[in-house]
């Protein structure tokens, strides 16, 4: 029987459906707002730091956002029929969050043979858009914590874009409020030792109690294996709490705090990781919403290219809100 579908007519449909798939795509390349929309609930989502994080949509390139906080005393003693003197009046401490946008890129190739083997037809262009979704609060949260301006583009030219956490709190010292212009958080160094009961105290205690016994929305962030170590050391309990670690699949506590754990929190050489407490709220990630997703084929290569493009700003409230151990030992021993 004679092949009627010939070499010819394979590629020539294979081209149209290329063709096909740019010109599905949105015209100037724009994400229109319902994608934005989408696009961002579903980073909102997620369970692990970038979830947890204040995030807000830049109107510009760049973003001033204001912030308020009154001084620690507000009542005073009165007498009838006696106006307050000035000293006593409320004062309020405000300072501005500076956030300035940044560009970061994604690309996306794949041949006609992958378009050809392709079972998701005519919605590939959303089905990449998924998977562009799914990789981005990955990457967002390493930035969040691992990123630092003194790093070399050719190390790593997203971490080198902004300071992330750990870098702002660890060496921007003195601690102190941005309205006074000190900047930092409080650092307790755990010399190689792994987590313990009186580590968990000295964090508490380095935070600012007008801050530290406050805030209902505190946290515990570390890596996994930090975590690990803190439940191996209470499942020797015999108590319930023991047992809860061994046989249920129970989120941990210390001090009555969640411990939230991310595969970003950076280790050392000598094995050494850091454990943060402090509020999420405190990080301020702007987006700004033109962001583009635009293809284009290229016939020489035969290839479809996606190119998802986007500016964000990282911005941190109040570092003298937060506390951090350093040099703690990943591994209980």
């Amino acid at each position: 029987m004679p092949n009627l579908y010939s070499q010819q007519d394979r590629v020539y449909s294979l081209m149209q459906r290329a063709e096909n798939i740019v010109a599905d795509m949105t015209p100037g390349g724009y994400l229109p707002p319902y994608r934005y929309n989408v696009f961002w609930k579903y980073v909102d989502d997620q369970p692990s730091l970038i979830g947890k994080v204040r995030r807000i949509d830049m109107p510009s390139h760049t973003l001033e956002v204001p912030r308020f906080g009154i001084q620690d005393q507000i009542l005073h003693g009165a007498n009838e029929l006696t106006a307050m003197l000035p000293p006593q009046y409320v004062k309020f401490e405000t300072g501005m969050i500076y956030l300035t946008s940044f560009k970061v890129m994604a690309e996306v190739q794949f041949t006609y043979e992958i378009l050809e083997d392709n079972i998701k037809k005519g919605s590939l262009a959303n089905y990449v858009l998924g998977e562009i979704r799914k990789k981005i609060p990955a990457n967002l949260e390493m930035l969040i914590l691992q990123g630092d301006r003194s790093i070399s583009p050719a190390v790593n030219d997203l971490l080198c874009m902004e300071d992330g956490l750990i870098k702002r709190v660890f060496s921007q010292a003195p601690a102190g409020r941005p309205s006074l212009g000190l900047t930092g958080g409080h650092l307790v160094d755990a010399t190689g030792q792994p987590i313990s009961v009186p580590l968990w105290y000295d964090l508490e205690r380095a935070v600012p109690e007008k801050y530290n016994a406050a805030q209902p929305g505190y946290i515990y962030l570390t890596h996994r294996d930090v975590d690990l170590s803190w439940r191996e050391s209470r499942t020797n309990r015999p108590t319930s709490v023991g047992d809860q670690f061994i046989f249920e699949s129970k989120k941990a506590y210390a001090l009555g705090r969640e411990i939230v754990t991310t595969p970003f929190m950076p280790v050392d050489t000598s094995n050494n990781t850091f454990l943060l407490l402090f509020d999420p709220k405190m990080i301020v990630l702007g987006t700004y919403r033109n962001m583009t997703l635009e293809s284009m084929r290229n016939i020489q290569n035969q290839k479809i290219i996606f190119v998802f493009s986007m500016r964000i700003a990282l911005g941190l409230e109040e570092p003298d809100s937060i506390g951090m151990i350093y040099n703690l030992k990943r591994w209980l021993r």
